[in-house]
């Protein structure tokens, strides 16, 4: 896995990209009129969510952290849904949370998918 994220340039364009998502975050999902219509709401957080941890897990080496910064990321997630509940012109629900969880697994599953698939084609070349 250390070939995916092993360049420090690539770790860096991630990191800065995961940074500029989240402090974007708080406005997609809570100024008023950001809203996407409610039909296409669900997919946009699972796949919103899958890209999120795929680029978090791009930004560290090592399984651990990646799993922490996941954890964090889809509970920074579930606190604007919580918020999003608070405020009158927008709808935060359960639903969404559980969606964003799922998408976080897709997100850490592909990652760590492309990082296997990545070594087994190298492990081939080898012999």
């Amino acid at each position: 896995m250390e070939k995916m994220t092993g360049s420090p340039t690539v770790t860096t364009v991630s990191r800065v990209l995961l940074v500029v998502v989240l402090v974007f975050m708080p406005y997609a999902t809570l100024a008023p009129g950001t809203s996407p219509p409610s039909d296409a709401a669900s997919q946009m957080h699972f796949y919103i969510m899958a890209g999120i941890i795929f680029v978090a897990c791009m930004s560290f080496r090592t399984f651990r952290v990646r799993l922490v910064v996941g954890l964090l990321v889809f509970g920074y997630s579930a606190l604007m849904e919580y918020f999003q509940y608070l405020l009158p012109h927008r709808h935060g629900s359960l639903d969404d949370v559980a969606i964003n969880f799922l998408g976080s697994l897709l997100g850490f599953g592909v990652f760590h998918a492309v990082c296997w698939t990545g070594q087994m084609a190298r492990s081939i070349r080898k012999h």
